[in-house]
């Protein structure tokens, strides 16, 4: 079986994720973060596989994009499924980036327009519609929801255009920059980043007013929403994502740097540089990524000290290469299947196809096995750049083959040197062991014996050569085909 994107219950006392256990459809699996009890399994009906599972902060639950670029919503007391929209391209499989309201009640995520841009649409729960939110004349990305519900945040650039892949004669690269917007939901709430004035401070002492305002779940004023999109005092850059901080913030990732946004300080504060697969806690205060081959947990509160929070772990898994090897097989097929551009396959029996190959599964018995039968069913598609590539190949200890820059000619029993090669002395990159200085060795002599191994010429020379490069070695040499009056070497 196949066991894809896990994620955990906001709670923290369950995982869930997506798996073909027991036959060829994807189901969804629950289970308690223990893993002793039996998992729950529910299906994901006509989807043949999932994306970017998201459970809702009540733990009612999942959305996920499925092979056909649509949102899916599992509810997970009953397990009845729905659809809740279709993406506007194929592009947008995996990449709608669903966003669950603080509340539960509103689901953001994006959805290629006609025009090719990107927008942020806010689907709601009681009434089962969804709204496009951005302005359909730039490209939006990444929306995420204050935790505090008050705004919505999301990156948008207004100077994406198209660019070149590794195949075009064109040199032209368009390099898009992305903005940080901040939405204010409700109208009565103020602008987070009123203009300054150029008046004198007021500084009459007043008692300090609180806020009173309590939270009473997501509030979204669509009435002029959109003047109330505002560009985030941040620099315009190469921003790639975003995540929820604790409550008033907002992480901003570029590249392998994630910085923390305050809204009430107004301030950019790096928290991780070289970082990967940021990921965060549900309340926003923990941060998870990739750092080098480890991985490590930090506050979001304060920027991370070099090795903090590293995490220790001692996984094993117990793997069936057999099995393994199988579930590859059958999902190469199954991916030609569902996802080659032409349903017909080129004309193919797709069916045909399995039944010709699929017996060949038992006689798998290495990696290159594998990629060979893989090669196979892809080369039945008939199309170009169908490739097969990677893999666990068994790690093997390579011995490399010394060369003494010499030719060996047979003469008799033994090896005879008919020519020694020399080597620029400018340029050192070249070596040549026989033409060191002071060595006592010259053409017409035989070489008899490699450290200490006697060979005649029934022997392969090199193969006694072999694991001796770059190591020293000592040549038995004598002018004449016989031990007597030998002498040794050091190379």
């Amino acid at each position: 079986a196949a066991d894809r994107r896990p994620l955990w219950s906001p709670d923290g006392r369950q995982i869930a994720w997506f798996s073909d256990k027991g036959g060829e459809s994807y189901a969804l699996y629950i289970s308690d973060q223990e893993g002793i009890k039996e998992p729950r399994k529910i299906s994901i009906g006509e989807s043949k596989l999932a994306w970017t599972p998201t459970w809702s902060p009540d733990g009612k639950y999942i959305a996920f994009t499925d092979n056909a670029v649509r949102v899916k919503l599992v509810e997970l007391a009953s397990g009845n499924i729905t659809t809740i929209d279709v993406g506007g391209a194929n592009l947008d499989r995996g990449n709608m980036n669903l966003s669950w309201s603080p509340d539960s009640k509103w689901l953001a995520y994006t959805k290629s327009a006609s025009n090719n841009f990107r927008n942020v649409m806010l689907w709601s729960l009681d009434n089962k519609k969804a709204t496009a939110l951005s302005d359909p004349m730039a490209d939006a990305i990444a929306p995420v929801w204050d935790l505090n519900g008050r705004y919505l945040y999301f990156l948008a650039s207004t100077n994406v255009a198209l660019g070149s892949g590794w195949a075009n004669t064109s040199s032209q690269q368009a390099r898009p920059t992305f903005g940080v917007y901040i939405t204010v939901l409700r109208k009565e709430d103020p602008n987070p980043f009123p203009l300054k004035t150029d008046e004198e401070p007021d500084t009459t002492s007043r008692p300090k007013t609180k806020d009173t305002t309590t939270y009473k779940g997501v509030k979204i004023d669509w009435e002029h929403i959109d003047r109330r999109i505002i560009a985030m005092p941040i620099p315009v850059a190469g921003y790639n994502d975003l995540l929820p901080g604790p409550k008033g913030s907002v992480l901003v990732i570029s590249g392998p740097t994630i910085n923390l946004y305050t809204v009430a300080s107004k301030k950019l504060e790096e928290l991780v540089k070289g970082g990967s697969q940021f990921a965060v806690s549900a309340n926003g205060e923990k941060l998870l990524f990739k750092s080098g081959p480890s991985w490590r947990v930090v506050s979001t509160a304060k920027p991370a000290a070099p090795t903090e929070g590293l995490v220790s772990m001692n996984i094993r898994m117990e793997l069936n290469r057999v099995e393994e090897w199988k579930q590859i097989v059958t999902e190469a097929w199954r991916y030609q299947r569902d996802y080659f551009y032409d349903k017909n396959m080129h004309g193919r029996d797709w069916q045909e196809v399995w039944s010709q190959y699929s017996p060949l599964i038992p006689y798998i018995k290495h990696r290159a096995d594998l990629t060979y039968v893989l090669d196979q069913i892809g080369g039945e598609t008939s199309v170009g750049h169908s490739f097969v590539f990677g893999g666990d190949f068994p790690d093997l200890d390579t011995s490399r083959v010394g060369v003494l820059g010499a030719d060996l000619t047979a003469d008799g029993q033994h090896w005879k040197i008919k020519r020694i090669f020399t080597t620029e002395s400018w340029n050192p990159g070249l070596v040549a062991p026989l033409a060191q200085p002071n060595l006592k060795v010259e053409e017409g002599n035989y070489l008899l014996a490699i450290n200490g191994k006697s060979f005649t010429t029934s022997d392969d020379p090199y193969q006694v050569l072999n694991g001796t490069a770059k190591l020293q070695t000592s040549l038995l040499i004598n002018s004449k085909p016989s031990i007597d009056g030998a002498w040794t070497i050091i190379v």
